[in-house]
């Protein structure tokens, strides 16, 4: 199953469609509208190859659901989505890494996502195609992680270091 895609120009990419893939496909971290298109140009040229830039299509492509078991199963979003209405979702595909179940519980299991009272499990390992809402719930999954200070170091003292921010569910497009 692929996604569709459109490519664009890049002389001819407006600011949100740059300021889209800058932070989607190649992963940058930038405040809103602090840059300018020709800035923005400028950083998609430095990190991409093509003269050109990628955006995904709107898609008749669903996603798929695990159900508890972690058995896949089509969805449909009938419910948000009316048969004959004639709208698309947009769709991106992801890939939530595994992680080691020992150290990190549930890093072998469905990870849940809800938005706007709708939820599914996104299998780990694959690559899923999901709706863009649930993509940036997942970037937004963040947690804090306290590293302790190793005693034999020049402080001496133990204890924990100032709070990291990480991804709750590390993952990347595909």
């Amino acid at each position: 199953m692929t996604m569709d895609v459109k490519k664009i120009e890049l002389a001819k990419a407006t600011k949100r469609e740059l300021e889209w893939f800058v932070r989607h496909v190649l992963q940058l971290e930038m405040d809103d509208g602090d840059k300018t298109v020709a800035e923005l140009r400028a950083m998609v040229s430095r990190a991409w190859p093509q003269d050109y830039i990628i955006k995904p299509e709107k898609s008749d492509i669903y996603p798929k659901q695990c159900d508890s078991s972690g058995q896949g199963r089509p969805n449909t979003f009938e419910a948000e989505w009316p048969e004959g209405s004639g709208k698309k979702r947009l769709c991106c595909r992801v890939v939530i890494q595994k992680m080691d179940p020992m150290v990190y519980p549930g890093g072998d299991e469905p990870v849940p996502v809800g938005v706007n009272g709708t939820a599914m499990l996104i299998p780990r390992g694959e690559p899923v195609t999901i709706p863009v809402e649930y993509a940036e719930v997942l970037e937004n999954a963040e947690k804090f992680v306290y590293s302790e200070y190793d005693p034999s170091s020049d402080f001496g003292r133990g204890g924990l270091r100032e709070p990291q921010i990480v991804k709750e569910y590390p993952f990347s497009y595909a």
